[in-house]
């Protein structure tokens, strides 16, 4: 069956899966959790760190 849970539960069913509510409703990634732990690494790095990250993500999709 279906329900509609209170936003209470649906708050508490994101954080038993990891996920923040809008990669919940997000269809477009296939690993939410694993999307949300990157972000979350990278708020805690600096801005060169963040820069360069980024530089090796430009790298590898350049070549794909």
């Amino acid at each position: 069956g279906k329900s509609l849970p209170s936003i209470t539960e649906f708050f508490s069913i994101c954080e038993y899966f990891d996920i923040t509510p809008q990669a919940f409703f997000d269809e477009g990634h296939n690993d939410p959790a694993l999307l949300s732990e990157v972000i979350g690494k990278l708020r805690s790095m600096s801005d060169d760190d963040i820069l360069f990250v980024l530089t090796v993500i430009n790298k590898i999709s350049s070549t794909k």
